[in-house]
């Protein structure tokens, strides 16, 4: 996903405070510097717009009318049409190799799980401004699974990916499918051996992690995925992202979003309902822990494939 991301403390909207107090706080824990008056005065412009429609959101969330948040947060300079534009533009095309498809059954499923409670989630990362999303939910799931096999956390390396995986476009975006083919042939390294740059750089190293590994497409289906999220692990899915910026916290239930495009990549690593009755999957996004919730977002399940999430999910196998 293309996204201009800097470091950022989450700010609270406080009532009493000024949005020109909101906005130099924005400025400053960003690091936002514009180019001139005029950009400056037309990003104001936006982040006031935002700020009012963040407290008339939450307005709603108070009164029980919405079940998710807004937040104001380090996209809040952006207008929607400039944050769906910095999403993954994935103009790799997805290799067409025969599917196996997943037959896990459907019985003996848990109501609720969440694969962080048993260590097989490595902390939330940031992706930058690297449409890169594919990478890093295709690491998460083989971080998930090599942990259910050894025991042992690691993270691996999306930078790896990024440059070696030729199946895809680097940071111009890609498949996860097509990552995980690239890791059956060329391995996977750690993060720690190949740290992330959020750049293309030249491929400078050979994989010894998973080069026999099993490629699982999920039938496209709710029920199918969380049959598989209990009894394999976390999953990558693609959805649409394009109204998740400004989220901060609740169920994500949004009916703008699509049940069929598609154009971020994230990770489920569990589900759930809420004590109202709404059922979520528990997903790990790719901005960092300064968005959302410590870098999670609850998205609505069983709504018809809400923003798309059972169109493309996939796993692997060790």
């Amino acid at each position: 996903m293309r996204i201009f991301i800097v470091f950022f403390c989450a700010i609270l909207v406080v009532n009493g405070t000024s949005v020109e107090n909101q906005w130099q706080s924005f400025k400053d824990n960003v690091g936002r510097h514009y180019r001139s008056r005029l950009e400056e005065s037309s990003r104001f412009q936006i982040f006031k717009d935002n700020v009012r429609k963040v407290e008339e959101h939450n307005q709603r969330f108070d009164r029980g009318e919405v079940s998710y948040k807004l937040a104001v947060n380090k996209f809040a300079d952006l207008t929607e049409e400039e944050f769906k534009a910095r999403l993954n533009p994935r103009p790799a095309v997805e290799i067409d190799h025969p599917k196996v498809f997943s037959n896990v059954g459907y019985t003996d499923v848990p109501d609720e799980l969440d694969w962080r409670d048993k260590g097989a989630v490595t902390g939330v990362k940031d992706q930058r401004n690297c449409s890169g999303c594919w990478a890093f939910g295709a690491t998460g799931v083989l971080e998930g699974q090599y942990f259910l096999k050894t025991g042992k956390l690691e993270s691996f390396s999306e930078q790896f990916l990024i440059d070696c995986s030729m199946m895809n476009n680097g940071c111009s975006g890609g498949w996860t499918l097509n990552a995980y083919r690239s890791v059956r042939d060329i391995g996977m390294v750690t993060d720690k051996s190949y740290p992330y740059e959020a750049a293309d750089k030249a491929c400078r190293a050979n994989g010894t992690f998973f080069k026999d590994i099993g490629i699982v497409t999920i039938p496209q289906d709710e029920n199918a995925i969380k049959a598989a999220v209990a009894k394999i692990g976390p999953v990558s899915v693609s959805i649409d992202a394009s109204y998740l910026y400004l989220y901060g916290g609740g169920v994500f239930d949004n009916d703008r979003c699509s049940t069929t495009f598609t154009n971020h990549v994230v990770l489920i690593v569990g589900y759930g309902t809420t004590s109202d009755g709404i059922d979520y999957w528990e997903v790990k996004n790719s901005w960092g822990a300064d968005w959302g919730v410590e870098g999670y977002v609850k998205m609505s399940r069983n709504k018809n494939s809400q923003c798309a999430i059972a169109s493309g999910a996939d796993y692997v196998l060790i």
